[in-house]
């Protein structure tokens, strides 16, 4: 069979000709040729090299599978040719980016396997309307148009002084801008999906939000300063200007990029500029194939790309992960963008036909409201022809994670499907390098629970990746994982309740297990409340609980863990936070004959604990000269046997179990005394009807100051008076005396106590 060539292409250099000449006289007698690689997919490229005198000539064919080894025929048929072969991609020798293992989206696109020659987007402009774009980051030197950049935030001024949109205070804009246009095989970080430049709009400020008016003026913007794609990375509701600039720019031939949402499970709301007529409203997918599950659903959505776990430039200049349909459509962008540069001429209008013509048709038959018309197929639209297809690249494990008697498996899907989606994964496991079990998972799942396993003995896993074309290499042997019992209970110790505190004590369970404590768990609960959870190393055996409530009952519940899980529950008796009681109130003490009587009020607190009692202390002279306990019940003592006319105070503690609280201040001072003694009366002095009475001050005053002194007078055996002296007077005149008549005395004295005894009877006097 043959057919038109679909390129020729002539090198104008004699040196190059004598060159080739002279390669093929070298090898061809003696080098071995490699097997040229087998046609994948439903087209290839025939190419042959033809020497002439004008210099080497490139006839290349775009032919069916089936028709490549007549193609190849014909070539080597005609007259000067020197070479036929299948065309395979090159690329120049750069230093490779460290995380494009990393990048899975770029595998699903099938990025790698794109022909050299395919246009990578330089010379154009992505308009990125986000939180501005860190020009400095060095996954993107040289890439950012700070020069078209503009800034539309209210926060301008603080974080953008010059406006010019290169500067990400949030973080958003950087990480849209790297899965566009970062660097590729620079040696540092990620590869971009293309060679474009970033123009910064920064329209969402550095908390993440901002207004319609700022987006719209973006889109103008962008416009009108060159862009050929403009990426918005952000929604929210309907405003009629939204409609007004993506209308402006589709007119005037500008591709418009947005996220469709990433609001499925919180109300599906449609989201702007996304659902605006003309642009493409992007929905995220996994890495498994599939949408989703946040990905906005509903007719507005167009195309689907990958937006979970993409990783990207970040900025703080070095790289982060993030999720959503943020992340789906600048994966859009970045190939639209190349495809322009492949169709310069193309509208947007016929740009969404050849996307939509091309897209990976998933999930449900025909376009959905998940998908939209399904994948993004980078491959065919930017080539033409669908993408050679061939088994999976080697899938690995996230995590390997032992249980009892099982292993959790993580799968990380393969970078690159090869093409095709995949069909599934087969599990296998190994003991002592001994095939075990075999299980087959789902396609679009990547976890499954191993179960049937032995506790305590180590099992190695390899994983598979299919497709319709076969299955992968089987990754390599993982390392060794082993299921385990979960452990034992503790035993528990003696809880301490403090002022409100618990410290919760315990020792170790018994025996070992293949999987080692990792900490111990322990829990507070007031009743069937939980009030707080303490984790602990495997070597800390106790467990401090503050801020607790005095007086209030706790139970506290202590697990053992390991990596398989926790042990069961035991739990402490109830314990009661408490601390000493508080301080009582004393009233005024009072006085006595020899005795002295205080009394008080319980504390306002009793310290979370029932007082047990009272600590009463007499002080003499501000000396302790006594210390008294007394019962809980009792509210007064009264302290005898004291020193009348010496100064006494007291204070008074209450205590329960945790201890003694504060000593009171001291009483006021109280002072015993009694009634005084007798006076010692003189011999009277008899006047005209009148006597004067003499005496002196009792030996004791009672341990008062004597206050009044009382004189009785007496005619014969009848009181014929009673007269009252002052406390500090020894004498009293006596008169309206009858001369004559005989008279005899007596005096006592008063204290605050009371009136002491009389003196003896004076000698009789006779006034006269």
């Amino acid at each position: 069979m043959s057919g038109p060539d679909v390129s020729l292409l002539r090198v104008r250099s004699a040196a190059l000709v004598a060159a080739v000449a002279a390669l093929l006289s070298s090898v061809g007698a003696t080098a071995a040729r490699a097997e040229s690689p087998a046609p994948s997919g439903s087209t290839a490229t025939v190419s042959a090299v033809v020497l002439t005198d004008d210099g080497p000539e490139v006839i290349k064919r775009k032919v069916a599978t089936q028709d490549v080894a007549e193609v190849t025929d014909d070539l080597e048929g005609r007259p000067g040719v020197v070479t036929v072969g299948l065309d395979v991609p090159v690329k120049a020798m750069g230093t490779a980016d460290p995380y494009r293992s990393e990048q899975w989206s770029l595998g699903a696109f099938g990025m790698d396997r794109l022909p050299a020659d395919t246009p990578d987007g330089s010379g154009l402009i992505v308009a990125v309307l986000d939180t501005g774009v860190l020009a400095a980051h060095p996954d993107l030197a040289g890439r950012v148009r700070c020069d078209l950049g503009a800034d539309f935030t209210a926060d301008a001024a603080t974080y953008d002084p010059a406006g010019n949109g290169c500067v990400d205070p949030h973080g958003h804009g950087t990480h849209v801008a790297g899965q566009i246009a970062a660097l590729t095989d620079n040696g540092i970080g990620i590869a971009g999906l293309s060679g474009a430049a970033i123009m910064p709009v920064r329209v969402l400020g550095a908390s993440g939000s901002g207004s319609s008016s700022a987006i719209a003026a973006g889109i103008y913007h962008a416009v009108d300063n060159g862009a050929s794609v403009i990426n918005m990375s952000l929604g929210g509701p309907y405003t009629p200007s939204y409609d007004d600039a993506v209308k402006y720019a589709v007119d005037h031939g500008v591709v418009v990029v947005a996220s469709a949402g990433n609001n499925r499970q919180a109300g599906n709301a449609v989201n702007y500029p996304a659902a605006s007529p003309g642009a493409f409203s992007i929905a995220a997918t996994e890495q498994t194939g599939r949408s989703a599950p946040y990905s906005y659903s509903g007719k507005t959505v167009f195309i689907s790309a990958p937006g979970t776990n993409v990783l990207s430039t970040s900025a703080g200049g070095g790289y982060a992960s993030m999720s959503g349909t943020s992340m789906a459509a600048p994966n859009a962008s970045g190939i639209i963008v190349r495809y322009r540069a492949a169709h310069p001429t193309a509208t947007p209008g016929q740009i969404r036909t050849m996307i939509q013509y091309t897209a990976i048709d998933i999930e449900t038959a025909g376009p959905d409201n998940n998908t939209g018309y399904g994948l993004l197929d980078a491959y065919e639209l930017l080539t033409d022809h669908e993408a050679p297809r061939a088994v999976p690249d080697t899938p690995s494990f996230a995590s390997l994670t032992p249980g009892s008697l099982s292993v959790r498996v993580e799968i990380t899907p393969p970078a690159d499907t090869g093409g095709l989606p995949l069909t599934g994964y087969t599990v296998k496991a190994y003991r002592a390098g001994t095939l075990v079990k075999t299980f087959s998972v789902a396609p679009g799942v990547t976890t499954l629970n191993v179960t049937g396993l032995s506790n305590d003995v180590a099992y190695t896993f390899t994983v598979s990746a299919k497709n319709a074309l076969g299955e992968s290499r089987t990754s390599s042997t993982s390392t060794p994982v082993t299921p385990s019992a979960v452990p034992r209970a503790p035993r528990l110790g003696v809880s301490t309740p403090g002022n409100t505190t618990v410290t919760v004590r315990w020792t170790a369970p018994i025996g070992t297990l293949a999987s080692p404590i990792t900490g111990y768990t322990v829990k507070a609960y007031q009743g069937a409340a939980l009030q707080q959870t303490v984790q602990t190393a495997p070597s800390t055996l106790s467990a401090d609980f503050a801020g607790l409530t005095n007086g209030v009952g706790y139970t506290f519940t202590v697990g053992t863990t390991n990596a398989i899980g926790t042990s069961t529950l035991v739990r402490t008796p109830v314990v009661v936070p408490r601390t000493a009681p508080g301080t009582p109130v004393l009233d005024a003490p009072t006085a006595g004959i020899g005795t002295a009587a205080v009394r008080w009020t319980a504390p306002t607190t009793t310290g979370g604990a029932a007082i047990n009692g009272y600590v009463v202390r007499l002080y003499r002279d501000g000396e302790l000269a006594k210390t008294i306990p007394v019962g809980s019940s009792a509210r007064t003592y009264t302290a005898t046997g004291l020193t009348n006319g010496v100064e006494h105070t007291f204070t008074v503690t209450a205590k329960n179990i945790a201890g003694m609280g504060p000593e009171s201040a001291p009483s006021a001072v109280v002072v015993p005394r009694t009634r005084p003694g007798a006076p010692v009366i003189g011999v009277p002095t008899a006047g005209s009807t009148s006597a004067t009475v003499n005496w002196t001050a009792p030996a004791s005053d009672g341990g008062s100051p004597i206050t009044a002194y009382t004189v009785r007078v007496y005619k014969g055996s009848s009181l014929a008076q009673t007269l009252t002296a002052p406390g500090d007077s020894t004498s009293l005149a006596v008169t309206g005396l009858v001369n004559g008549a005989s008279y005899t005395f007596t005096v006592t004295a008063t204290n605050v106590a009371g009136t002491g005894t009389a003196s003896a009877r004076s000698v009789a006097v006779v006034p006269r």
